[in-house]
This record gives C-alpha cells, structure tokens and sequence, in this order.
C-alpha cells in the first residue's frame, strides 16, 4: 500500500508512520529500507539497515513530508529483505496539501 500524507501546509512538516507485516511463518530480515525517489525533495526518512522481524510482527518508522507549495509531492521508498518471493519491493510516497481537492490517487 502506499504512504499517504493527506494534510500538509506548505512550509510546514507533517508525518504519517511506515508499517510492515511479516505474514511469514519464520523470522523476516529486512535487509534496508530506503527513500529512493524524491523530485521535490519533500520526504524526510532514516533509513533502516538490517532488522529481524519474527513470524507476525509489525514494525513501524516515521516518514514525513515538506510541501514547498500546495503541489502535491510524491516519492518512492524501497523495502530489501530476505524473503524469497519478495526479495525487494517499492511504496509509492505522495503528500497533499490541506484541502487539496484534486487526484489523490497514489501509485509508483
């Protein structure tokens, strides 16, 4: 699913959490998790270096964006980990301003 930020005013912050599932039945090791696209230079992110995640878990990060204007900002984020059917995946960014009545469809 991707990271929406539906409320942001330009020139200011707003923050939304990252949250991953492992729906394994084994420990998952999330090898990195990164901003890899950023045309606006919008998005605020610490990258994650190696995590396990036990059978189960979910584990969240904050993410946030700074709007320069009211045009909405998007963004890709790339999650690595050990998983064979899924060994990399991206997660499509976009923030919209407060009020924003256009598109807010998000994809990658």
């Amino acid at each position: 699913d991707p990271v929406v930020i539906t409320d942001c005013s330009p020139g200011f912050s707003s923050s939304t959490d990252l949250s991953l599932q492992n729906i394994g039945v084994g420990d998952l090791t999330v090898t990195k998790i990164s901003v890899i696209a950023d045309p606006s230079d919008a998005w605020t992110f610490t990258d994650v270096d190696e995590t396990v995640m036990a059978a189960g878990d979910t584990l969240s990060w904050p993410i946030s964006a700074t709007m320069p204007d009211e045009t909405p900002v998007t963004g890709t984020l790339r999650v690595r980990s050990d998983d064979a059917d899924a060994p990399s995946f991206d997660v499509a960014l976009c923030a919209f301003a407060t009020g924003y009545t256009g598109d807010t469809s998000c994809s990658s």
